[in-house]
């Protein structure tokens, strides 16, 4: 059995101090979708989510470099468990809302602190200790792709390469209404779970 890891924020430790937070957001409603046909494969799919975590900013050290065989991080938080979590995965699946044009801070700490895995990067002898793993990108937002997310994106495949992994697949799935419930949100919902099958099944080990 081949394990999948989900990565996204939790929408369930809000703090609603500025206003009631939603216990099952965009991100969630589509990454339930997504889990649902993984399992259906038969993978084993765990998800971590970030909100719950210490995740320390990255200092730019490098002190992470001196043991390439490990995750040499000064910081002893919640991230290498995390890191830990994503090289004992087969595949390893992002998901997050746009903030800003870009992933949601929470998400952004991770992808920093992941530098503690990568040696040698712009080198003949660039490694990573995620090297050959599946890494894919699941984002949800408000608007459409263009003049919006086409950045992030840009950042995941750039990401990807830095760690010596394999693209697994992207989804951008926006234009989200909030006035209606569920599936209904999404103003393209009619196209959005041929491409979210289609998406999954890049996840897909099984197939030959």
């Amino acid at each position: 059995m081949n394990e999948t890891l989900l990565i996204r924020r939790n929408y369930y430790d809000c703090d609603d101090s500025f206003g009631q937070c939603p216990k099952k957001g965009n991100t969630a409603t589509v990454l339930e979708r997504v889990e649902k046909e993984l399992l259906d494969m038969g993978h084993e799919v765990n998800q971590v989510y970030l909100n719950n975590k210490t995740i320390n900013s990255c200092l730019g050290c490098c002190a992470c470099h001196k043991y390439p065989d490990e995750i040499a991080c000064v910081h002893q938080d919640d991230a290498i468990q995390v890191l830990e979590q994503m090289i004992a995965s087969d595949a390893i699946l992002l998901a997050s809302p746009i903030y800003f044009w870009s992933f949601t801070a929470q998400m952004k700490a991770l992808i920093d602190r992941s530098y503690a895995l990568v040696t040698n990067y712009q080198r003949p002898e660039h490694n990573s200790l995620l090297k050959g793993i599946r890494v894919g990108l699941l984002v949800t937002g408000g608007d459409s792709y263009e003049d919006n997310a086409e950045e992030m994106f840009k950042v995941h495949g750039r990401f990807v390469d830095f760690l010596c992994a394999e693209q697994a697949g992207e989804l951008y799935v926006g234009d989200w209404v909030e006035s209606a419930g569920a599936w209904g949100r999404c103003a393209t919902a009619g196209g959005v779970f041929s491409k979210l099958m289609n998406f999954t099944l890049k996840f897909d080990f099984f197939r030959p």
